[in-house]
């Protein structure tokens, strides 16, 4: 399979848009597949997964799980909040500001049941699969429509970049799933009209169909960044809502930069970010065998093809520095057992899953952090701990690239480098006093407001946004 670039995952989907389902293009409701599976490498190919994704089709074309009744009537206008899953990451975003628009006849859609427990007390709740009950005959019908020309152009896009036997079975289905949840939408968003549609992530496969869908019929449509935006803007642009609330000024230009129009984006800050350090917990340490006694390294993961390659390098780099512990965090997506040989070939480096402890948790438990590029290093920096930027090229990728280049972290491409640099920072008050101040720089036009006071500055765009 080839490599594909931020250029080829937007030609894919402008292609597949050629052809519109009830006059809506679905090229960008496969956005995170394109993205997981091809562009990270993260897809799973054999003829097992094809026979399945054939069965799975058949499925989807002969049974149609129809939605029951609301158990209650919705709000007048009321503003539809679309949140995907109960992280903490989205969490920390959501919950906030539907917090702040609970007077306005919010209503929170939810993608999955862990949701639940985090909406705040009396905002009413419905689950996305509410969205299904819709005219079989007719979703049928435009589906035959379009079933021969996506089919042409997935096969003509599997020769051109080389994808993998079960590639195409598996857009397909997706393809299918999608047109499914647009009819959902169209029909949910036309019986209950709600003034504005918010969504955590526009570009996710679930709510790219629930933000077209409210496009098509004129319904404003409003989204958030819910994480690190890269040089090319590649999991956010094109933007699909009408609005999009970013975090600061490097935010807001990254987007600019990827052709977004500048009236369409907006500086709301982050709910979920501080700059202050919450109290360690001797639970929080005794949960992860921790020692303080000693300096912690921490390594956080990322959903890149060298990710297995970077974590044992860390290993080896921590494991030559008696004086130290290093421990990795793993990124949400990934699970422990997929590390087990990385574990055994060095067992003096600790590795815990994601939610075993949030991010502001596993930060103030750590003296550095050490990424490749994920947000968790931008946080690290809000809360004045040293990074390191650990990749093997010349050129740091995505988003360590700002960190290099605005915030003055040292870049290690080797083990040795990266030991090196840790001792100095470790060992050596005054360099590590010049890389905090370096650092202030990045953290300004990163994220201009934070917590509570970024939930009502937010809150008060949608409110804006709905109605006008």
């Amino acid at each position: 399979m080839k490599m594909l670039s931020t250029k080829d995952i937007r030609e894919i989907q402008e292609l597949i848009s050629m052809t519109l389902f009830f006059g809506i293009p679905l090229g960008s409701t496969l956005n995170d597949t394109l993205l997981t599976h091809f562009w990270n490498g993260r897809g799973e190919w054999n003829w097992k997964t094809l026979l399945l994704n054939k069965i799975r089709i058949t499925q989807h074309w002969l049974y149609h799980c129809q939605s029951k009744k609301l158990s209650f009537v919705l709000p007048h206008d009321h503003i539809l909040a679309a949140w995907l899953s109960g992280t903490s990451r989205i969490n920390g975003i959501m919950q906030p500001i539907i917090q702040s628009l609970k007077g306005d006849a919010c209503v929170v859609l939810y993608g999955t049941s862990n949701v639940i427990p985090f909406i705040p007390d009396g905002v009413p709740f419905i689950a996305e699969d509410q969205l299904w009950n819709y005219s079989v005959k007719e979703w049928r019908a435009e589906y035959r429509k379009c079933r021969f020309q996506w089919a042409v152009q997935l096969k003509s896009l599997c020769r051109k970049y080389e994808f993998p036997v079960g590639a195409f079975e598996h857009l397909e289905l997706l393809l299918m799933i999608a047109s499914q949840n647009i009819a959902g939408s169209i029909s949910y968003l036309k019986k209950n009209r709600p003034a504005i549609v918010l969504t955590d992530a526009d570009r996710s496969f679930k709510w790219s169909c629930l933000v077209l869908a409210a496009r098509k019929l004129g319904i404003p449509t409003v989204t958030l960044v819910h994480g690190g935006i890269d040089k090319e803007a590649t999991w956010f642009s094109p933007v699909l809502a009408d609005k999009i609330i970013c975090w600061g000024k490097l935010d807001r230009n990254k987007l600019i930069a990827a052709g977004e129009r500048s009236e369409k984006i907006l500086i709301g800050g982050c709910p979920r970010f501080s700059r202050d350090l919450p109290v360690v917990a001797n639970n929080n340490l005794m949960k992860l065998s921790l020692n303080r006694e000693i300096p912690v390294v921490m390594y956080a993961t990322h959903i890149e093809r060298q990710n297995f390659d970077l974590v044992e390098s860390f290993c080896k780099a921590v494991e030559n520095l008696d004086f130290l512990l290093g421990i990795v965090r793993l990124h949400p997506s990934e699970n422990i057992v997929n590390y087990r040989a990385i574990i055994e070939k060095h067992p003096g480096v600790k590795f815990f899953e994601n939610q075993a402890a949030t991010i502001d948790e596993s930060i103030a438990l750590v003296d550095v952090v050490v990424v490749h590029g994920t947000t968790v290093g931008s946080e690290a920096l809000l809360k004045r701990v040293p990074v390191v930027v650990f990749d093997f090229d010349a050129d740091p990728s995505e988003l360590a690239i700002d960190f290099v280049n605005i915030a003055g972290c040292p870049h290690a491409r080797t083990p040795d480098a990266l030991a090196d640099i840790l001792r100095k920072i470790l060992l050596n008050d005054s360099y590590r006093q010049k890389l905090q101040m370096a650092a202030e720089n990045y953290v300004n036009d990163f994220c201009s407001t934070y917590g509570e006071e970024s939930a009502r500055l937010t809150a008060s765009f949608i409110r804006h946004a709905a109605n006008n």
